[in-house]
């Protein structure tokens, strides 16, 4: 039981990166081949990932604090965004030491 929680979010872990690498990948390919359409369609829906990704981080952890507060998380976590979700299933844990992280962040379930 205890290998579970520790290889099962390791693997969500790691999917997710494989996730963003092989985005990036798919885009670099579009790009060197000249399908110019297909790059920047590419390019603009995993921006519009990326941003709807942290702005459900921010929604959900940073409800109650004020804007300023809010939008400076959200330039944070926005390089980081695909991996929200990742984030939030290992948060749900609610393993001591995540949610010391995120106390030490100023960040809060909503």
């Amino acid at each position: 039981r205890l290998l579970d929680l520790f290889y099962v979010p390791l693997g969500v872990c790691f999917v997710a990166s494989q996730y963003v690498e092989s985005d990036f990948l798919v885009m670099l390919q579009f790009y060197n081949d000249g399908h110019m359409e297909f790059f920047w369609l590419s390019a603009a829906i995993f921006i519009v990932a990326q941003i709807a990704y942290t702005g459900l981080f921010v929604t959900l952890y940073c409800d109650k604090y004020e804007d300023r507060y809010a939008v400076i998380t959200f330039l944070v976590v926005l390089p980081f965004g695909q991996f929200v979700p990742a984030l939030i299933w290992l948060q749900s844990y609610r393993w001591k030491w995540l949610d010391n992280i995120f106390k030490r962040c100023g960040l809060t379930r909503a």
